[in-house]
């Protein structure tokens, strides 16, 4: 074992026999202040993480035309009309998004003559 010249150690003798004892470095307080810090700034950082994860996964955003359907747990909860929404994470799924078509119904189209009456209409002069 080699020892640097000025490093401070300690002589015992015990039964005849001298042990050689080395303190370890001891940090600083200002060392222990900075692994302090660095340590709170990551458990900070990973609850800002957790929380910027649960508001992600908790805002379903349902398009138009469309209806989400929200299952709790594999079971059917409700339905989501278009529009932002909150759902809990971890719990509420919305799998689906089906096509919200609704009734559909053919109307016919308003044309007018070169009068200005509609089309079918009698004019009566």
């Amino acid at each position: 074992m080699v020892i640097e010249q000025g490093t401070e150690i300690e002589v015992y003798e015990i039964d005849g026999v001298i042990a050689v004892v080395v303190p370890e470095a001891r940090a600083t307080p200002l060392e222990r202040r900075k692994i302090v810090d660095l340590a709170s700034l990551i458990v900070v950082l990973a609850i800002a993480l957790a929380v910027i994860f649960f508001i992600g996964n908790a805002v379903r955003v349902i398009r138009q035309q469309r209806v989400g359907v929200v299952e709790r747990l594999g079971k059917f909860r409700r339905t989501l009309e278009p529009g932002p929404h909150l759902v809990v994470p971890l719990f509420d799924k919305v799998p689906l998004q089906h096509g919200h078509a609704g009734e559909r119904r053919a109307v016919p189209a308003a044309r007018s003559d070169h009068r200005g009456q509609p089309d079918g209409a009698t004019s009566t002069r």
